[in-house]
């Protein structure tokens, strides 16, 4: 399953690439940047991560025996040495992988859609700010003075960065923010 995955990801990389590059202009008649310069370039990297991921997942398979269609690739499943433990809880890298964590799953996509509905109240910066606290506090309990940081540092970079850099304004909120 995780090569399929993989592959699937590839695909849709490809795909948002060829899409961004026909129907925005990579560049403007007078040769700068135009409105398809950045998708662009996030297309190439998609294409570059899940092309290194797809390559990686090919290795893995190979290592183990396993053929695309086998009942391993289609499972996900993949041979892994009991020796290597997880220093955290203890648990072998093969349990590790099979745990899929469906609790982080659901808290990162409430908080995501959270954020969604926040935005339109709360302004992108604060509802950014709100939104890394939150996530950072349930992913990375008792590390309090860098969540903080985080929290405040990254949508203050992002906004430096898109209302002042790039003059593409993040929404604003009931507090003006």
């Amino acid at each position: 399953m995780r090569f399929w995955f993989s592959l699937g990801l590839f695909v849709f990389s490809f795909a948002y690439f060829f899409y961004g590059m026909n129907t925005l202009n990579f560049l403007t008649p007078s040769g700068r940047p135009g409105p398809g310069y950045f998708p662009g370039l996030v297309g190439v990297g998609l294409i570059l991560v899940t092309g290194i991921n797809l390559v990686k997942d090919i290795l893995v398979m190979r290592e183990s025996g396993a053929t695309i269609f086998s009942l391993s690739a289609l499972s996900g499943t993949t041979s892994v040495s009991q020796e290597v433990m997880d220093t955290d809880k203890g648990d072998t890298k093969a349990d590790v992988q099979q745990n899929h964590h469906p609790k982080d799953v659901m808290i990162v996509v409430s908080l995501v859609a959270a954020l969604i509905l926040m935005l339109t109240h709360l302004g992108g910066l604060l509802s950014m700010v709100v939104f890394m606290l939150l996530l950072l506090s349930v992913m990375n309990p008792r590390m309090w003075t860098k969540n903080i940081s985080y929290s405040l540092l990254l949508p203050l970079f992002l906004y430096l960065l898109f209302d002042v850099w790039l003059n593409a304004s993040l929404p604003i909120g009931i507090f003006g923010i």
